[in-house]
């Protein structure tokens, strides 16, 4: 359990962008034996069973945390995760068509060079449990790869980078809020946090950016929501 969890942890960026991108088909074809639709994004279908697998992922995540999302009094919670998660599979399945719309690829070097890095993380026998523990073959795990460079490599192109750019003033307004919420004695000094947090203020300005984005490109798409 500790190998899933880590992997887990590892791959929750893979994850979190390409799951809507994996097995998709037209929406009129079954996938992978199971025909159930969660979510239609232009004609291509997010099926029930991509969606379900996720699940599984963040339950048995929490699971490990001590805490079980199908408890009762877990039920909302669990419902708000869930929207949570179809919603992030409907983002990633646009920008995964705008990018193969627009002939962005992922660079088959850069593919291998980050399969390379996870797989570094073990020996080959701890690999191979991980991603059968997982439900994943290796060639699932480098398209996952290949499609979350796709999206980043969109992004790029369509996000400027003064979007994105943090400003000194910015840092220091943020470290002032976080440090006088802080107990004496645990107060870190600027210049030692402030790489961290210009780093985390970038991230917000990103996914600032990328809500933008997607809310113009779903302006021009059909999308339906079945689940």
């Amino acid at each position: 359990m500790k190998l899933r969890r880590t992997f887990l942890l590892l791959l929750a960026a893979v994850i979190a962008l390409t799951a809507a991108g994996c097995g998709q088909d037209s929406a009129g074809t079954q996938n992978s034996g199971d025909d159930e639709k969660v979510a239609i994004v232009d004609g291509k279908a997010i099926y029930r069973q991509e969606f379900d697998a996720q699940m599984e992922q963040i339950k048995a995540s929490y699971q490990q945390q001590g805490q079980d999302l199908e408890a009762e009094d877990n039920k909302e919670a669990l419902e708000n995760i869930e929207q949570q998660v179809l919603d992030e599979m409907i983002n990633n399945a646009v920008l995964l068509q705008q990018a193969q719309k627009a002939g962005v690829n992922a660079p088959k070097q850069e593919v291998e060079s980050q399969l390379e890095a996870i797989k570094s993380q073990y020996d080959e026998n701890q690999f191979k449990q991980i991603l059968e523990a997982n439900n994943l073959s290796e060639d699932g795990l480098k398209k996952e790869i290949s499609d979350q460079l796709m999206i980043n490599n969109y992004m790029q192109t369509e996000i400027e980078e003064e979007q994105l750019a943090v400003s000194e003033d910015e840092v220091r307004d943020s470290y002032d809020q976080v440090i006088n919420q802080q107990p004496e004695g645990e107060k870190p000094d600027f210049e030692e946090v402030k790489p961290q947090i210009k780093g985390l203020l970038r991230q917000e300005k990103m996914q600032e950016a990328k809500t933008e984005l997607l809310k113009g490109l779903k302006e021009n798409m059909e999308i339906k929501v079945l689940l």
